[in-house]
């Protein structure tokens, strides 16, 4: 996972805090809209989020996002807020395994039942 060059060597990445090194968007965590640039939103591993480097995050904050271009676009507030979703696969023992979801906070947040 790092940055396309065109974001990494742009003004879009971060300028300073942890994410600097990456080259990573600057996205507010909470809703993926550049924090300098209001017309600008983050889908995917370039996002310099916290957590979230996986294709489980992607496919949970893409209607997060596309909510929020249309409030944006409408001049509404963008009510939902993203949570971090992320998930990541445990391996329990040689062809067999567990899917490990969680949030910004750690918080477990299973989406899928439990058999």
């Amino acid at each position: 996972m790092r940055v396309p060059d065109a974001v990494k060597n742009s003004d879009l990445s971060w300028k300073e805090d942890p994410f600097v090194a990456g080259g990573w968007l600057e996205v507010d965590k909470d809703t993926l809209q550049h924090r300098r640039y209001p017309n600008v939103f983050g889908i995917g591993d370039l996002n310099g989020t916290p957590r979230g480097k996986t294709a489980a995050t992607v496919k949970k904050s893409i209607p997060i996002v596309a909510e929020y271009v249309v409030d944006v676009i409408a001049g509404r507030t963008p009510g939902q807020k993203f949570d971090g979703y992320t998930s990541c696969p445990l391996i329990v023992k040689e062809g067999s395994a567990m899917l490990i979801e969680f949030d910004y906070a750690g918080n477990l947040t299973p989406t899928l039942p439990m058999i």
